[in-house]
């Protein structure tokens, strides 16, 4: 399993579903340009995820069913947790599931499905031997997401990075043994989702990057408390290349409407212009190269949601003036 050329150095890793294989793939496109000697791999929880992205697999992307390696853990819980926190449970499986395909993997890095890459995360990965975990911090800008911390946690888990290192697996096998315990969509005593945990992680093991490049995971929650600049082909986050942002509540309803995110604040013109405007060109993209491949393909994840409730409520956000909606390229 190895790259372009070479030795495989790092592997970037996803989850989806068939809902979520847009997403997924639109990632790997994203990162593509910057993968050099990585590789990109998609695990899929289900058939209908694997049969739309198999036909382009090549020697940058893999696709592998979860159930390929499940174990009793695994199957155990496939049935009675819901599919989110199925998902979530799946994140530290499907690292120690690279790791063991090439022994000579440094760094299995787990994205959510809906990010763009920027640039090259590769930047983002310390090179010192005493780092074998890398955790991004939510740094809220948003007042209200900052009170839910508590509850949340400090680090976002759409970003984890593991070494494969004795170190690095250690904590990725006691994150494991967490997520399997329980993995709750709603808070329970004190543990919410696979994400909660970090925090712990955090202090139990050693070298645990706490602080990491603030091009990593910049999200709404935080993206309005920093500046961001167009440098040539780069987006600059405080000075810094932005590397990895996550559409966290982006709604793709279809090629030509979307909502750039589902909450109750407006993001700034410059932001939708220079981060969410590219992730409507990509998702295009992707659903055209699909497209191609899967005849009658047409997977917008949120089109379901598209009803006349929704369209009262997006009414009520744009007298608000609260509203991120775009409808054929105009935002409101």
């Amino acid at each position: 399993m190895t790259g372009k050329s070479g030795r495989l150095k790092n592997v970037y890793l996803t989850i989806v579903n068939g809902k979520y294989a847009l997403r997924g793939y639109a990632l790997f496109l994203s990162i593509q340009p910057y993968l050099k000697n990585n590789i990109f791999v998609v695990y899929c929880v289900d058939e209908i995820a694997k049969s739309i992205l198999e036909p382009f697999v090549n020697c940058q992307f893999r696709v592998i069913e979860i159930k390929s390696f499940e174990n009793r853990d695994l199957l155990s819980l496939k049935d009675i947790r819901k599919t989110n926190e199925f998902c979530w449970t799946c994140k530290p499986f499907i690292i120690e599931n690279a790791f063991s395909l090439d022994k000579d993997i440094d760094w299995g890095v787990y994205l959510d499905s809906d990010m763009m890459s920027f640039g090259d995360p590769d930047s983002g990965l310390p090179e010192c031997s005493n780092t074998h975990v890398v955790l991004t911090p939510h740094r809220p800008s948003d007042r209200l997401f900052a009170e839910q911390m508590p509850v949340t946690g400090n680090f976002n888990a759409g970003y984890a990075a593991f070494r494969n290192t004795d170190h690095g697996r250690k904590a990725l096998q006691w994150w494991r043994q967490k997520c399997t315990e329980l993995c709750p969509s709603l808070p329970v005593n004190g543990i919410y989702a696979d994400q909660k945990y970090l925090d712990e992680l955090s202090q139990i093991f050693l070298g645990v990057e706490v602080d990491a490049h603030l091009g990593l995971n910049v999200a709404p929650w935080n993206v309005e408390g920093v500046e961001l600049a167009k440098q040539g082909d780069r987006v600059l986050v405080n000075g810094l290349p932005l590397l990895i942002y996550h559409m966290q509540a982006f709604r793709y309803y279809g090629p030509h409407i979307s909502d750039h995110y589902d909450g109750n604040k407006k993001l700034s013109r410059g932001t939708r212009s220079l981060i969410y405007k590219p992730y409507e060109v990509l998702l295009r993209r992707s659903l055209l190269e699909l497209s191609a491949f899967n005849s009658g393909y047409v997977q917008e994840p949120d089109a379901k949601f598209l009803t006349s409730d929704l369209l009262i409520r997006e009414f009520k956000k744009l007298v608000k003036r609260i509203s991120n909606l775009t409808v054929f390229g105009c935002r409101f």
